[in-house]
């Protein structure tokens, strides 16, 4: 169960994207307990004020520290000494 302040990755994107909990509202769903989450997204394509309602089978524990995504590099630029004269 998720509470207001944890930090949590959306998992129905295509790139994690870190969120923090507002508020989670819990109910019985059948047998079992779930949770509809109010989150603030940390990054990503929204707007600063954006609030987010997902599920909370749609995110997963953010851990600390944060995992590094991988973000592909250009290539690399070799600095050239200068021959000594």
């Amino acid at each position: 169960m998720y509470e207001r302040g944890e930090y949590v990755f959306l998992t129905d994107v295509p790139i994690p994207v870190r969120c923090r909990v507002i508020d989670a509202e819990t109910f019985t769903a059948g047998t079992r307990q779930a949770q509809l989450l109010k989150l603030a997204p940390l990054e990503g394509p929204w707007p600063f004020d954006t609030t987010l309602i997902r599920p909370d089978r749609a995110v997963k524990p953010a851990t600390f520290p944060a995992p590094i995504l991988r973000r592909p590099r250009g290539p690399r630029s070799r600095r050239r000494s200068d021959p000594a004269t």
